[in-house]
């Protein structure tokens, strides 16, 4: 599963650049979710059908605007559509409404948002010709349980231990199911993905502004210090700071990387790397 381009843009600058609060708290939310659609990922795997095929991340265009979806999984007789939260703080569900217990304040409707989003995905998958059902699911997969439900939702959620359980019941439905055509798993597959769109294509982010200002040259990459000239030799780095080595050529083509996610939205070239990394680096 591929780290979204914004993720990664606000990795790379934050090791260059101090954010304010607030991109940092989004950068910390964004690791959380990622963390969480990682985790979700790995216990699909263990039990997903030879066949089946998962999808994550996925980005459509619609009237509305983009629509972002965590997960579909592709199967011969359904489509699942998964909405997976990494909820940290221990929260409940009660009147209707999500609320963090420690500190009162409301989260925004997860199951509202999950009725949305199907129904806005069942015209993009009628317009590729998928004419199974549609299921869509909550997954909390955080260890620890934190979400306690004062009301009965148990058909719209998955916790972590409930997601093999789920899948095999599912499984083992299909295999005696005769209702639908099954699908060509492969073909809508590969429509899916063809209809999603960039996550990066058409997107400016507000934290551009910072990158002028951030620190420049190649810096250490387990504590973020800037390299030296003096702690750089022929065929490594190793960084005063904490001890930290690094092949010199790994480490100017990491840099290289980062100074393509930093601009983004320019064609790189080896006069913007020189400047960036400095002649001493190189």
């Amino acid at each position: 599963m591929d780290k979204p381009f914004y993720l990664e843009f606000l990795e790379t600058l934050s090791a260059r650049y101090q954010l304010p609060d607030p991109s940092r708290t989004k950068l910390w939310a964004m690791q959380t979710g990622f963390k969480g659609q990682k985790d979700f990922e790995a216990v699909v795997q263990e039990v997903l059908p030879h066949g089946w095929r998962i999808l994550h991340d996925l980005n459509f265009d619609h009237s509305i605007g983009k629509i972002q979806i965590d997960a579909l999984l592709v199967s011969p007789h359904g489509i699942y559509h998964f909405e997976v939260k990494n909820l940290v703080a221990e929260c409940e569900y009660r009147d209707g409404e999500f609320y963090n217990l420690a500190k009162g304040y409301k989260y925004q409707n997860y199951f509202a948002q999950m009725k949305r989003q199907n129904e806005l995905l069942m015209p993009i998958l009628e317009s590729l010709g998928v004419d199974v059902p549609l299921v869509s699911r909550l997954v909390f997969i955080n260890e620890e349980d934190t979400v306690v439900f004062h009301e009965n939702m148990q058909d719209h959620y998955l916790k972590r231990w409930q997601i093999k359980p789920f899948l095999r019941r599912v499984a083992q439905q299909q295999a005696r199911s005769t209702h639908y055509r099954p699908l060509n798993v492969d073909q809508v597959t590969l429509a899916l993905i063809d209809k999603s769109v960039a996550e990066f294509a058409q997107d400016t982010y507000e934290e551009q502004v910072f990158v002028q200002d951030a620190r420049r040259g190649i810096i250490c990459p387990h504590c973020q210090a800037s390299i030296k000239s003096s702690e750089i030799n022929r065929f490594a780095i190793e960084c005063s700071r904490c001890g930290g080595y690094e092949a010199k050529e790994r480490a100017i083509l990491r840099t290289i990387c980062e100074i393509g996610l930093l601009h983004y939205d320019q064609a790189l070239n080896s006069t913007m790397v020189c400047e960036f990394i400095g002649v001493e680096g190189l």
